[in-house]
Order: structure tokens, then C-alpha cells, then sequence
């Protein structure tokens, strides 16, 4: 469960997952990244 990225999963991270904005920023940032790398252009939306 990437709960991170789900801002439904609430913020109690003693419940064993948690969201974190940031986190879910930066793994946005990185699959774009990624997918721009694979494909060789501008990832959509």
C-alpha cells in the first residue's frame, strides 16, 4: 500500500501508513521524470 500518496489515508503515521505531501510531490516528480526518460518526451498531465 503506497498510502503516501493517498491523502485519504489520513495523517497518523502510528497506524502504520500515512500521506505525506511531500513525498507524494516528489515521487510524482520522479515517475515523470522516469516516464520522459523511457519515452523521450514531456509525460502527459
Amino acid at each position: 500500500m503506497h498510502a503516501f500518496t493517498n491523502p485519504a489515508a489520513g495523517n497518523d503515521a502510528s497506524a502504520g501508513a500515512a500521506y505525506n505531501p511531500s513525498a507524494d510531490r516528489r515521487s510524482w516528480g520522479a515517475m515523470r521524470q522516469f516516464l520522459d526518460e523511457v519515452f523521450g518526451g514531456p509525460a502527459g498531465g
